[in-house]
């Protein structure tokens, strides 16, 4: 069963899922369940001065062309990927590690596969996007420091 858009609909049962957070969080994971979380509170000065301070950096980095872990991590996750989809001889060993590691992360094995044949096959399209849109951040600095618009 899917929905509007196409993403599977899960028909379990309550307790179907109540065992699957057990499996995923422990014995003592139901207590999420009924945990009333207090509501969010607006940012205070401390937290507006470091997210002014991260912008800074982030700023900062940029104009340094100076790649951040997230970046570091899309750029190492693209060479891993098209190791994958070169055919090479450590291909289906690379394979069955990415599988591994998502399911040692408590994903389902059988959709861990499916997910990571999607990304193969989308990976092109995936790998210039990314590239353009860093190129246009990086950009974006630049041009924010020409104009004096510095965060």
């Amino acid at each position: 069963m899917t929905d509007d858009i196409g993403h599977k609909v899960s028909t379990e049962t309550e307790d179907d899922l109540k065992d699957r957070l057990r499996t995923l969080l422990g014995d003592n994971a139901l207590a999420y369940v009924d945990l009333e979380l207090p509501p969010a509170t607006p940012p205070d000065e401390a937290r507006k001065r470091h997210n002014a301070r991260t912008a800074r950096y982030k700023h900062a980095q940029a104009l340094q062309q100076a790649p951040d872990s997230e970046a570091v991590r899309q750029a190492t996750s693209n060479v891993l990927l098209s190791l994958l989809l070169a055919n090479g001889p450590d291909g289906p060993a690379l394979f069955r590690r990415a599988v591994k590691e998502l399911t040692d992360a408590g994903y389902d094995q059988k959709e861990s596969r499916h997910s990571l044949l999607r990304l193969l096959a989308t990976y092109q399209e995936r790998r210039t996007a990314w590239q353009r849109r860093t190129l246009q951040k990086l950009g974006r600095a630049l041009v924010r420091q020409l104009r004096g618009n510095n965060p």
